[in-house]
């Protein structure tokens, strides 16, 4: 570490070399914090997050959440939170690449959930974590395994997903593409007004590019540097695209059950 460090051109890296055996930029959270793996297998339907102390040295696959709440836990461990993920973030050959510039930092949270709602979300992650410690000999990789999760931590989850849901709106999402179309709607009102409006020659630049390709997005399927609204946007374009190429009687179909199940929840 020593040689290392007094080969750099950086100054405060040469000075660290003095002190070889401490870390030479400091990062570590001063309190308790929210464990976030940079990497993780596309085959979950759950990223593993986890509540740290300050005692644990956080290393360079994993990001540290600082002050984090049941809250914050609970939203980031919803399959709301994991639709933005499988569609925002950057990938590591197939597996999820979580970023805090990305993911994290453009993800939008509930609007207006009011104390009732935040309560039951902390109160079903609290639900969450106290079942893992039932399976304490488990690794959080296992539990989070589709194929071998337990039951109990399943429905757990649900019970969370369906908490997080009724703090954005209390219709149902009814698939996927619902809730990036509702998410990216939403990232359009906390942003509106940021950002420079495309000149015609732009959007017509754009229409250009093949469509079944992100014309804003790099090869590890992050988004090109100052082009995070048009990345985004494309990929609402595209969601929309692709519900309607469906057939009219099968679009029917799901505006129908759509119907049906928000009388059912609201009943």
């Amino acid at each position: 570490v020593k040689n290392y460090r007094e080969a750099s051109t950086k100054k405060q890296t040469k000075d660290a070399a003095m002190t070889p055996t401490l870390f030479a930029e400091p990062r570590q959270p001063q309190n308790d914090f929210l464990l976030i793996p940079r990497t993780s297998s596309e085959n979950r339907r759950y990223i593993p997050f986890g509540f740290f102390d300050k005692e644990y040295i956080v290393n360079d696959s994993c990001i540290a959440l600082p002050n984090a709440t049941l809250y914050h836990f609970g939203i980031m461990s919803s399959e709301m939170h994991m639709t933005w993920v499988k569609y925002v973030c950057g990938r590591l050959k197939s597996d999820f690449r979580y970023s805090s510039s990305l993911v994290y930092n453009n993800f939008p949270w509930p609007i207006n959930a009011n104390d009732k709602q935040i309560q039951a979300v902390e109160a079903s992650a609290k639900q969450v974590i106290d079942l893992r410690k039932q399976f304490s000999g488990n690794s959080l990789a296992d539990l989070y395994n589709p194929n071998i999760m337990p039951p109990a931590l399943v429905k757990a989850h649900q019970a969370l997903d369906k908490a997080v849901d009724l703090c954005y709106r209390s219709n149902v999402f009814i698939n996927e593409t619902k809730r990036i179309e509702f998410l990216f709607e939403l990232y359009d009102k906390y942003t509106a007004g940021l950002f420079v409006k495309e000149n015609k020659k732009a959007t017509k630049a754009r229409k250009k590019f093949d469509e079944s390709v992100n014309p804003f997005q790099l090869p590890d399927g992050s988004p090109m540097e100052g082009k995070e609204p048009e990345f985004f946007q494309w990929k609402k374009d595209k969601a929309k695209r692709e519900f309607d190429k469906l057939p009219p009687d099968v679009q029917q179909v799901v505006k129908e059950s759509e119907k049906a199940l928000n009388e059912r929840m609201n009943s």
